[in-house]
């Protein structure tokens, strides 16, 4: 493609339409004016913009444990490509939420925001996509923020002649030519001095009280239609909000210009600015070697400084810098906060309590949300220390526990699968189950002294692989009879909040996702045929559980069927197994999941009609006949029906009739509702078609090695050739997958 001279023209064009639109640069008038028309998006302070981040990027409401409605934050599941997704983690969202609006309504913050949590369980990845939220607000009208500069003009004359000793605009010579009604706007070369407000403070500071809360009143009077006495000014503006610099600077020029404020505001220039993690403005994340605090250094009469007027001399002009500094007016982390001397952690939260810090020449406003990070065991070791009573408080804890669903924790890892999928084929099943294992080990066995007594026998046959079921709102009818499941589903919240209600809570040991992906990806490395199959992960997953010295939940003893890795990996393996064998005999066209459907299906109709004593119509003959006797027994002897067959039979009709009476006008999925008879009818046909399937793998063998064996017949060769067809599109197998796993299971 031939190089477009005018692009770049064309891009400074659509640059500068932008700039203007964005209102980046503006006079003290444009600004007030800006305040009048929307008073409400400039009078936030941080806790206020960053409840408002939340709200602008979108909500939805979710179902906790299908009970509790709970609402889901956008903002983690958007905006940045480079990160991953959070997923699951409403709870922590919420709770963040909240805490920043209690800041908003009480107007300040007073307390650090501390997730804790084990080690990658997005702790950072939350406060990082809260970051990266904030600036993309500040990008939107709504989300605009500004601070302000003073600017020192030269004269008319002098930024047309080049004449140095020339007089100063506006202070105490008048020029022959009309003054201009704002220096914001000048080129550079008609600027003497400009001076930067290193806080970000809010320009709305510049006006002296009490004349700013009177202006104010008038402008939110006007916006909420009520009296000015009755307006609830925010308290973060009725303070002094200025730097000592600039509050020194602002009553020096009411001092030269008597009082007259239009003047003064001349030399305003008001600066939209943009958060940034990257550049540290407004946005500033500090890790634990770095200091947490913020300095000063007196500036000697140079650079800039030396050509101020003669007028400000006698100011001695500090700058201000530091993490906090840069912090201002937006969002600071404290990486590992916990890992710092105990000293130091003190005086950070007495900082944020006082809202201010102080300096050499003097103690500065702050407008910060705080947050921190920490592991479990710093925190738990924190917890323990004599000096925790002066701490407690002072913080809103929040913990960021590992997921507990496979369908969510699966999404954290769908990147590094798409990644994977460019270089080598990744069969069915492979992040499934190493999901699956990693979520068992994460779980423990409910604490039968929070039941009923009569819940006890029940709960303790509530395996691993059930319990995650029970948290997803699957069925559990491959573990328990339906009237069990029901009771065990009505216990759903109090086994799920047992789990939590601990010091060792279910999500804060097992593997973590940075794990899960180091294993995902040693897998594919040792995947040399160019396939990466769950039996790689099996074979990974049992080289990780040997390092007991490195994971501590390695060390758990097995209580049964909890914390047992040997269980874990025969029940992934067992998964496995089961649901190959059932693509390839519906591969080898000997039986299909829509088969065993039609075939239940039929079963109903022929009940239903049975017991409201009606005929079933046949299409082929256009005729009506009565339900099959012969039929319903046949397969009620695979269904293995424990009970007298007419209390079966309309315990069948029953359920349909409720079916329909909660989800009226949908159609019934036979699959879901009947899920046990229709496993028990898969079974028995696979019983059944057991020789056919050894068959096919002894021709699947048979072509992998036609070394060892004698070659396959024409028939038999088309055989094999529609079973790989069928399993590569039907399910994603290759070649090579199949040949995996048909080894695998006849244990070659």
């Amino acid at each position: 493609m031939a190089y477009d001279q005018n692009l770049l023209a064309q891009y400074s064009d659509e640059f500068n339409k932008l700039y203007k639109k964005r209102k980046i640069i503006l006079s003290f008038k444009d600004f007030t004016n800006l305040v009048a028309e929307n008073p409400k998006l400039f009078i936030r302070d941080a806790s206020h913009y960053l409840s408002d981040v939340f709200h602008y990027h979108g909500e939805e409401k979710v179902k906790h444990l299908d009970l509790l409605d709970t609402k889901k934050f956008l903002l983690f599941e958007k905006l940045s490509e480079k990160e991953k997704n959070i997923l699951g983690c409403e709870k922590v969202q919420n709770e963040v939420f909240h805490s920043i609006s209690k800041f908003r309504r009480k107007g300040y913050v007073d307390k650090l925001i501390l997730l804790y949590g084990p080690s990658a369980s997005s702790k950072s990845l939350t406060v990082s996509k809260i970051a990266a939220a904030m600036e993309n607000y500040s990008k939107q009208t709504e989300g605009a923020v500004y601070k302000f500069n003073w600017i020192f003009p030269v004269t008319l004359e002098r930024s047309k002649k080049g004449n140095h000793h020339s007089n100063k605009i506006g202070f105490g010579h008048e020029s022959s030519k009309k003054e201009l009604c704002t220096f914001a706007f000048l080129d550079e070369n008609q600027i003497l001095a400009k001076i930067h407000s290193e806080f970000k403070e809010n320009p709305l500071f510049l006006i002296p009280m009490p004349f700013r809360e009177n202006f104010l009143r008038t402008i939110l009077a006007s916006e909420e239609g009520v009296k000015e006495e009755d307006v609830n000014v925010p308290t973060h503006l009725l303070s002094s909000g200025l730097s000592k610099k600039n509050q020194e600077i602002l009553a020096n020029m009411l001092h030269i210009y008597e009082g007259d404020l239009t003047k003064v505001f001349r030399h305003i220039q008001v600066e939209r600015f943009f958060y940034s993690s990257q550049y540290r403005v407004g946005i500033s994340s500090i890790d634990p070697q770095m200091p947490m605090d913020a300095y000063e250094k007196q500036i000697t009469i140079n650079g800039n400084y030396h050509k101020i007027p003669p007028y400000l001399h006698d100011i001695n002009f500090h700058e201000s810098y530091g993490e906090l500094v840069e912090g201002n007016r937006g969002l600071v982390e404290y990486s590992d906060l916990l890992a710092r001397p105990l000293s130091h952690i003190k005086q950070l939260l007495s900082t944020i309590e006082r809202r201010f810090i102080k300096l050499t020449s003097s103690t500065a406003k702050l407008d910060i949300v705080y947050m921190a990070t920490t592991d479990d065991k710093h925190m738990e070791a924190f917890h323990a220390t004599p000096e925790f009573h002066f701490f407690k408080g002072r913080f809103e804890e929040i913990t960021v526990p590992y997921l507990l669903r496979p369908t969510q924790e699966k999404g954290i890892y769908e990147k590094d699968l798409s990644a994977l999928r460019k270089e080598i084929d990744v069969a069915p099943y492979t992040l499934d189950l190493l999901v699956l294992w990693a979520i068992m080990s994460r779980i423990k066995p409910s604490n039968l002294n929070r039941f009923k007594e009569d819940t006890h026998a029940l709960l303790q046959r509530l395996t691993p692989e059930a319990k995650l079921k029970l948290y997803e709102g699957e069925s559990l009818l491959d573990f328990f009879t339906e009237k069990e499941e029901k009771i065990i589903h009505g216990l759903r919240k109090s086994i799920w909040e047992d789990g939590q209600d601990a010091k060792i809570y279910e999500g804060r040991f097992g593997p973590s996702p940075r794990d899960l992906v180091a294993l995902l990806h040693k897998s594919a490395e040792k995947a040399k045929d160019g396939t990466l199959t769950a039996i790689e992960i099996f074979n990974e997953i049992l080289e990780f559980t040997k390092e007991k010295n490195i994971y501590e939940f390695l060390q758990f003893a097995p209580q049964g069927q909890y914390h047992n890795q040997e269980y874990f990996l025969d029940v992934i393996k067992e998964k496995y197994k089961k649901n190959f064998e059932e693509e390839i005999a519906s591969a080898m066209l000997i039986a299909n999941k829509e088969e065993y459907r039609l075939y239940l299906e039929r079963y109903i109709k022929h009940v239903v009609a049975y017991i409201k004593n009606q005929k079933l119509h046949d299409k082929a003959t256009n005729t009506y006949e009565v339900p099959s006797r012969e039929l319903m027994a046949n397969i009620e002897e695979i269904l293995n029906i424990q009970r007298p067959i007419e209390e079966y039979r309309s315990n069948l009709l029953s359920k349909i009739a409720a079916y329909k009476i909660e989800n009226p006008g949908i159609d019934i999925k036979i699959e879901s509702l009947f899920k046990t008879e229709l496993e028990k009818i898969k079974k028995h046909f696979f019983v059944e078609q057991k020789k056919i399937i050894e068959s096919n793998y002894d021709l699947i063998l048979r072509y992998f090695q036609p070394e060892k064996n004698s070659p396959l017949s024409e028939s038999e060769e088309k055989i094999v050739a529609l079973t790989f067809e069928n399993m590569k599109t039907e399910f994603g197998y290759n070649k090579k997958a199949i040949q995996k796993s048909v080894y695998f299971i006849l244990n070659r």
